[in-house]
C-alpha cells in the first residue's frame, strides 16, 4: 500500500470532521513495519549455514573421493549465512514467514502502546484521545482509547466499526471504505462526546507516519 496525497487528504478530512462534531481527539498513524525483526534475519542466516552444510554433505555422497578443506567448509558457511541474512533483510515476507499471525499482532499492539506513551496522547483535557494505528504490511488495524473513551464507549462498539477494514489496506477502495467507517465513528463519538468551546483542538489533524 502506497500512502498517496489522496489518502493523506482523506484522513485529515475525516479527523477534522470527527473533531468538529465531537470533543474527542483522533490520531491516525501508519507504519509499514511493526518491527525490524532483527532476530529473524539472524535466524535465517543460521538456517542458511545448515543448508550450506547439507549441500556439501550431498556433494560428498555423490563424489565420495572428493576432499573438502576445513577453510572451504568455513567459507561456505559464511557465504550462506550472509546470503540468507541479506535476503531476509530485503524481504519482509521472509522476515515474517516463521512468525505466527498472532505474534505479529502482539508486536503491532506493543508498538501502538509505545507510541501512545511517547507522544503523550493521554495528556488531553478530557482524556478522550483515540489512536487508530494502521499496519498495511501486517494487514492489522490497532485502536487504543484513552481512559475517557473507555468509560463511555464499549470496546465492542468500536470493534464493530473497524471490523473487516484491515482487508482493505491494500485495496484501491480503501479510501471509500475508510471514510464510511470514519462516518460511523463520528456518530458514535458525537453522541458520547458532544463538541464544546472549552475543549480546544489539542492534536494536529494530520496523519502520522511512524518508522
Amino acid at each position: 500500500m502506497r500512502i498517496s496525497k489522496e489518502i493523506e487528504n482523506s484522513i485529515s478530512r475525516s479527523i477534522t470532521e470527527i473533531e468538529e462534531a465531537s470533543s474527542a481527539e483522533i490520531v491516525i498513524a501508519f507504519s509499514f513495519n511493526s518491527s525490524e525483526y532483527k532476530d529473524q534475519k539472524y535466524l535465517w542466516g543460521v538456517i542458511g549455514i545448515f543448508l550450506g552444510l547439507i549441500l556439501q554433505s550431498i556433494l560428498l555422497l555423490v563424489k565420495p573421493d572428493l576432499v573438502i578443506a576445513f577453510y572451504s567448509v568455513l567459507l561456505n558457511a559464511l557465504f550462506f549465512f550472509f546470503l540468507f541474512y541479506y535476503i531476509a533483510h530485503e524481504s519482509y515476507f521472509m522476515r515474517t514467514l516463521l512468525i505466527s499471525k498472532r505474534k505479529r499482532k502482539e508486536i503491532c499492539i506493543s508498538k501502538a502502546n509505545l507510541m501512545f506513551q511517547e507522544k503523550h496522547l493521554s495528556g488531553t483535557m478530557e482524556r478522550n484521545c483515540l489512536l487508530i494505528f494502521l499496519f498495511p504490511n501486517e494487514k492489522e488495524i490497532i485502536w487504543l482509547p484513552d481512559i475517557g473513551i473507555e468509560q463511555k464507549i464499549r470496546p465492542a462498539d468500536i470493534n464493530e466499526i473497524f471490523f473487516g477494514l484491515s482487508g482493505f489496506l491494500d485495496d484501491r477502495n480503501f479510501i471509500e471504505e475508510f471514510e464510511k467507517r470514519m462516518s460511523c465513528l463520528k456518530k458514535l463519538l458525537s453522541c458520547n462526546f458532544p463538541p464544546s468551546k472549552e475543549n480546544p483542538d489539542e492534536i494536529p489533524n494530520t496523519m502520522w507516519i511512524i518508522k
